[in-house]
């Protein structure tokens, strides 16, 4: 083709020929496309199906693994409604179900967001013991089966009808093993022949007068129980008591009975404050044995005086010496006195002081000898005087005051080794300081915080006192702080061996009131001058909750706070008859409720209520 003619027809354009090719190959590609976007389409479809088959899945085993453990069979679950709303007698303490509506074979679902269409989706059920005689089988009824499996395996199975098709199922799958399904305790009385005083110390012998808990088991599962086991936890725990012996038949209330004797030989039994619990265990025969609820009552135990300190490092400066000690290994310490001589015969020993503040992690037992000083004053503080050696015994007392204080010398009990130490000459004074000095404090609940506007430096090194977490500082070689609670400005209630802008007062109680001083100190005991004191702080009032206590019969119930066996209803025993209800002011915490019927014969109801919010209702039982 010659350039005239190839212009020509580069001009004319497509030819009716070339674009009517053209439009053939585009509607073949069309059609060949359009499967693929009907394939993507009905995949996403399936998808949001599949999501919603798998978010009715979860539903439904969030729900079962909420239901008693007697509730879930399949026929229970596959039916949606509780086909035993009158308990057989072969199942104590039949619960009630709520949920019943929430199950069954099926489940209508909106499938288009926003739009009226909906969805029926199909949910199966298997319910298969794991374990045991039964392994493998299905637990159709709550009488299928002898109790011997291990656990149940539960699935649940989701599928639509309709379209998209064709239709996947999703199942999820959940183990149920019992819980607290043995016999139920109700109550746990402990008593003694002279008496037990549950906030008190007991100081008496048991080898002559045993102390005897007794675990009440409810009516319903009196029948039911194998055993009853008791543990004791504690300084000197935890240990197991004998198992409990039933109480005579003829009695009202079916309960366990074991006794607690304390050792008269070594190793005897530690001081401090016990937990004694109590947890029955099923008796059916051929059963598994299954534990039901426990428990428990607290006990202080009160037999010698506290164990010595260990370990007593002295470190002294140029006028004062720093006492720091271990811990006494007792849990019934309550205070640690010191005590001062210029040699190290006992008898010549005499009390200067003493130490009852917090200690914890790098906050030791502390103790500063000032001699006849009385801080805080300009540096430096002490007149200890002399180049002989000063020698010191700590000895640990008890919440009773055991040991007793001798007229003179050392009590010969509870007292730690001595040791020694001689003041040394320290040829620069210059104390540690905090840049502005301010002190503050402010109450967090039961702790009162105390914060100080930055770490004191030792001017020596420029260097922070007290060291870090990786830099050990022991006894207070690289300095401290010394914190002083109230008006007593000689004897330190917390030493804080690390570097340190704040230091909280733990463990007060409500309404508990204090003010604090605060001293750097560097490791040849160059005291800075007192910081502070804060203005008094006070913990907040314990907050008061409404108790709603109802019955149907008449009766007189005993409230009490467990922890502190305080009894809040008043009087003691406060009679209450039906229709009008005792409202209580507690504060939060865990309460035993004991109610006695004003009919001869009934049982005597136990139970345990939680107070963490106001208006909390609960019942006698009767």
């Amino acid at each position: 083709m010659n350039t005239s003619v190839r212009a020509r027809h580069d001009a004319r354009g497509f030819s009716f020929v070339e674009l009517l090719v053209t439009i053939i190959i585009a509607g073949i590609a069309f059609a060949a496309l359009v499967p693929v976007f009907v394939q993507a389409s009905q995949a996403g479809q399936r998808d949001k199906a599949r999501n919603l088959a798998k978010s009715i899945a979860q539903e439904r085993i969030e729900k079962i693994r909420q239901l008693p453990y007697n509730l879930i069979t399949q026929n229970n679950l596959e039916s949606g409604s509780d086909r035993l709303a009158s308990p057989p007698s072969t199942i104590p303490n039949y619960p009630a179900w709520d949920w019943a509506s929430s199950f069954g074979p099926s489940a209508v679902t909106n499938n288009e967001g926003g739009t009226t269409n909906t969805k029926t989706y199909d949910v199966t059920y298997s319910v298969v013991f794991v374990g045991g005689t039964n392994d493998g089988t299905a637990r159709t009824e709550t009488s299928t089966g002898d109790g011997t499996e291990d656990y149940l395996n539960v699935t649940v199975g989701v599928t639509w009808q309709g379209n998209p098709k064709p239709a996947k199922t999703v199942q999820l799958q959940t183990l149920i093993f019992r819980q607290n399904d043995g016999p139920q305790i109700t109550g746990l009385d402990v008593s003694s022949g002279s008496g037990i005083d549950l906030k008190g110390w007991l100081t008496h012998s048991t080898t002559v007068d045993p102390i005897t808990f007794r675990a009440v088991i409810g009516p319903a599962d009196s029948g039911l129980v194998k055993l009853v086991k008791f543990r004791v936890d504690g300084p000197g725990g935890p240990f197991l008591l004998p198992d409990g012996v039933r109480d005579d038949p003829v009695l009202l209330d079916v309960a366990y009975n074991t006794t607690w004797i304390w050792p008269t030989v070594a190793p005897l039994l530690a001081d401090g404050t016990y937990t004694v619990s109590a947890t029955a265990y099923s008796s059916a025969t051929g059963y598994k044995v299954y534990a039901g609820n426990t428990w428990s009552r607290m006990l202080s135990v009160e037999q010698g005086p506290p164990a010595a300190p260990t370990y007593v490092y002295a470190r002294p400066g140029d006028q004062e010496i720093m006492l720091s000690w271990t811990p006494s290994t007792s849990q019934d310490v309550a205070s640690y006195d010191i005590y001062r001589s210029t040699s190290d015969i006992e008898a010549s020993a005499v009390r200067i002081g003493s130490f009852s503040g917090q200690v914890g992690s790098q906050m030791p037992p502390v103790f500063v000898d000032w001699g006849t000083a009385v801080p805080p004053k300009a540096p430096p503080d002490g007149n200890l005087t002399g180049s002989a050696p000063y020698y010191y015994w700590i000895v640990a007392r008890d919440q009773l005051g055991n040991p007793a204080d001798p007229t003179s010398g050392l009590p010969s009990t509870s007292a730690s080794k001595s040791v020694s130490a001689t003041l040394v000459s320290v040829s620069v004074t210059t104390p540690p300081a905090i840049s502005s000095g301010t002190l503050s404090a402010s109450p967090a609940n039961q702790t009162i915080v105390v914060t100080w506007s930055g770490e004191a430096v030792d001017p020596k090194t420029t260097k922070t006192v007290g060291g870090d977490s990786l830099t050990p500082n022991p006894n207070g070689a690289l300095g401290g702080y010394l914190v002083f609670r109230d008006a007593n400005v000689t004897e330190p209630y917390a030493m804080i061996l690390l570097k340190a802008t704040k230091w909280s007062n733990l463990g007060l109680g409500w309404d508990e009131s204090h003010t604090y001083s605060l001293r750097a100190f560097d490791g040849s005991l160059n005291m800075s001058p007192s910081y502070g004191p804060t203005l008094p702080v006070t913990t907040p009032f314990a907050p008061s909750y409404k108790l709603n206590l109802t019955t149907n019969g008449p009766c007189t119930v005993t409230v009490t706070n467990r922890s502190s066996q305080d009894i809040v209803t008043n009087p003691i025993a406060t009679p209450m008859t039906g229709g009008v209800p005792l409202i209580l002011t507690v504060t939060p915490g865990d309460y035993d409720i004991k109610a006695v019927p004003a009919v001869s014969g009934s049982t005597t109801k136990y139970q345990t209520v939680t107070i963490i919010a106001s208006d909390l209702f609960a019942a006698t039982g009767f």
